[in-house]
Parts: C-alpha cells; sequence; structure tokens
C-alpha cells in the first residue's frame, strides 16, 4: 500500500501533466494503424471481440451522423421520422427531449484525445509506481488517446474521427 509518493516520484508528475497536455492538444492526423490496434485492444480488454468493421470519420459530429444514418432505420423514411420526432416531443418538454438525446449520445464515445485529462492519472500511476496489473485493461484507451479522436464502440462496427485539425484559443 503507497501512502506517501517520494520526492522523485513528485518530480515525475510534470513530466505526465506536459505529456499528456500534448495529447490531448495534439491536432495531427489520426495515426490510423496504431488506432486499429488500440481499438482491438480496447475491445479485447472489455471482453469484446473485436469490431469487424472501423469506420473513419472526420469529426465527432460526422461520426455520430453517420452512425445514426446506418443504424436508425427510420431516417429511410425521412418524413416519417419528422412527423414521429414532432408527436413525441408534443407529450414532453423540448428541453428533456434534447438534453436526454445529446446525454445518451455522449455516454457511448470514447473520447481519444480528450479522455487526457483522467487518463493522465492512471498512466502515472501505471508507469511511475508500478501499477501495471491495476492498469491493464486501459492500455487500449492510452493508445487511443495517443493516435485517434473520438469514438463510437458498437458490437461489429466502431466509428472514429479524426483529431481536430485546429484549435482556438478565447
Amino acid at each position: 500500500m503507497i501512502t506517501k509518493l517520494t520526492a522523485e516520484q513528485k518530480l515525475r508528475m510534470i513530466e505526465f501533466i506536459n505529456r499528456w497536455i500534448s495529447i490531448g492538444l495534439c491536432t495531427d492526423p489520426a495515426d490510423r494503424p496504431r488506432a486499429k490496434n488500440a481499438i482491438i485492444e480496447s475491445y479485447r480488454q472489455g471482453g469484446l471481440k473485436p469490431p469487424e468493421k472501423i469506420v473513419w470519420c472526420g469529426s465527432p459530429l460526422s461520426a455520430e451522423l453517420t452512425r445514426t444514418i446506418i443504424l436508425d432505420k427510420k431516417l429511410t423514411k425521412l418524413e416519417d421520422n419528422v412527423r414521429e420526432s414532432v408527436r413525441e416531443s408534443v407529450g414532453e418538454s423540448v428541453g428533456q427531449s434534447v438534453e436526454e438525446s445529446v446525454r445518451q449520445s455522449v455516454e457511448e464515445n470514447i473520447y481519444g484525445q480528450h479522455d487526457a485529462s483522467w487518463l493522465v492519472f492512471y498512466d502515472y500511476f501505471r508507469e511511475v509506481i508500478g501499477l501495471e496489473n491495476q492498469t491493464e485493461k486501459l492500455r487500449g484507451l492510452f493508445e487511443w488517446a495517443q493516435s485517434a479522436g473520438w469514438g463510437l464502440p458498437h458490437k461489429n462496427i466502431c466509428w472514429v474521427s479524426e483529431r481536430h485539425n485546429s484549435l482556438t484559443s478565447y
């Protein structure tokens, strides 16, 4: 049991902070071969068969739209879909409906490089403290974050987005 970090271990924190900030802010094109291996490993660590297909998209939004078009059978009849949506939202608050839709969509995502804010913690303890067995199941996510953007994993298919190619500071 660890109760206190050594001075040397504390000094290494800045190394990990800087590394993972760089990962989170990276705008390089995705490293698709590395990302594919990371996705396969993530599925494996989750006890799942790797996806048969990995679909690359330009952004998280295009990945979600592509997934929705492919999976939502109602979209084949756009007119009926619009009519159903209007009918469904009449009986409930539009705000609640939108909030629930967004929450459900976001909960299904892997945030790739944007998971850096919490992966840094586990990577530090894995590498510096030696908790390799305890963090083994995160190995695929470590690699995913370093190689691609958001993902929408499903049973036989995984939609993955490129990293953002620009950052704006306000």
